[in-house]
């Protein structure tokens, strides 16, 4: 049985030798002509040949232009009157008219209270009737005084009569500037029986009536009203330290180019805009932020004393800047970045430098120049080197871009 494997191989050999044989005798062109058609069936069955090319990503795309951002901050703030007036009475006494309501708009000097005057005026009449006495009094030694220096001449008066007339003179005119003085302080008593308002202003919850007695006593219930300014007002708000520099410059402009605009609950028009007037003067250590106070006009009263409002502050005009719509800019681990469309149709993914926006634009400090052409929509299906076509051109109308810090503070 062992002979017939034997036999198979001597068999497969002598073949084997024969084909080499035929193939040297048939020249290279054979040779070549197999080699190339294994070459086109590897090529045939490689695996890049069977799958078939990418179709390029439909995408929107914008435009990078150049465009003047200002240095703006956010913040939130509160409205404040620039003065509260308690408004009291200044002498005991019971209210005889009131004239003001709760809500009243005054203006400076007008009549709010008036308070019964009868025993003030009964102590004015008696003051004015002792200034006349003192007068009289004061004219008498006058005269006395005067013969007296005449008969001193003639020496008929004595030095020691001149000399007494006289003293009685100088006390004669000091108790008529004593009742002068007495007088005029009962008349200044008197006119504390009319209050009038110290200023302008809105009255708030008028708390007595006719016929209450008031006085100058001392706690909250002394308080006849509150008398609160509501044209022009101001806005208190917090920045973070980091931001001093640019707010002692802004304050220090003669013509100013910062200004606060004033934003109440959601509201996408601000409803004033004021300057800044005022810098702490000294940083918070625990928070690190420093106050900060901006005058806003309030003519039509849409801004309240208490209220919260969203503030964008501009620091400063600020420089040229390239500009893109906030959709082309994306945030990963990495950092920035966003899609640039390359001179070959492909895309190139580029870390840029955007944290400041606004107004649905990102100012790029970095990474990206001026006509480029940046990916808008379609972004999530791309990489770098991924072919794209334009479907569409996204070209908003050119309008000055402000700057937002949204680093955080």
């Amino acid at each position: 049985m062992r002979p017939a494997p034997l036999a198979v191989a001597v068999g497969a050999t002598l073949i084997a030798g024969g084909m080499c044989y035929i193939m040297l005798r048939a020249g290279p062109s054979l040779s070549n002509q197999a080699l190339a058609a294994r070459s086109s069936v590897e090529t045939a069955t490689s695996p890049s040949a069977l799958t078939p090319q990418r179709p390029p990503v439909p995408v929107r795309m914008a435009v990078a232009r150049l465009e003047r951002v200002p240095v703006l901050r956010t913040s939130v703030g509160w409205i404040e009157p620039l003065a509260t007036v308690k408004v009291r009475a200044r002498i005991d006494g019971q209210i005889v008219e009131r004239l003001v309501h709760d809500g009243s708009q005054v203006a400076e000097g007008d009549v709010l209270f008036r308070i019964d005057d009868s025993e003030i005026r009964a102590i004015v009449a008696r003051d004015e009737a002792a200034l006349t006495r003192d007068r009289a009094a004061l004219s008498r030694h006058e005269a006395d005084l005067a013969r007296a220096i005449d008969l001193r001449s003639r020496n008929v008066a004595t030095q020691v009569q001149v000399d007494q007339l006289g003293h009685d003179t100088k006390a004669a005119a000091a108790n008529v500037a004593a009742s002068e003085a007495t007088l005029r302080a009962s008349r200044i008593r008197l006119g504390y029986t009319v209050v009038r308002a110290p200023i302008a202003g809105r009255a708030g919850v008028v708390r007595n009536a006719r016929g209450d007695l008031v006085g100058p006593a001392e706690g909250p219930s002394a308080n006849l009203l509150t008398l609160t300014p509501m044209s022009p007002l101001q806005v208190s708000f917090t920045l973070p330290e980091r931001d001093l520099d640019l707010l002692r410059a802004a304050l220090q402009h003669i013509e100013p180019k910062s200004s606060v605009s004033v934003f109440i609950g959601g509201a996408d028009r601000a409803v004033a805009t004021g300057r800044l007037k005022f810098l702490d003067s000294s940083v918070d250590p625990v928070t690190g932020t420093i106050l900060v106070k901006a005058q806003v006009p309030n003519e039509d009263h849409a801004l309240w004393p208490g209220q919260y409002a969203r503030l964008e502050i501009t620091l400063d005009e600020g420089i040229e800047t390239v500009t893109v719509p906030v959709a082309a800019v994306h945030q990963d681990q990495r950092g920035r970045s966003t899609f640039v469309i390359r001179s070959d149709g492909s895309v190139e993914r580029r870390m840029v430098d955007a944290s400041e926006v606004l107004g649905g634009r990102a100012a790029v400090r970095s990474g990206l120049r001026e006509g480029e052409q940046v990916i808008v929509e379609g972004h999530t299906r791309l990489s770098d080197g991924t072919r794209v076509m334009v479907e569409s051109r996204d070209f908003p109308p050119a309008r000055t871009a402000a700057a937002v810090d949204t680093s955080g503070q």
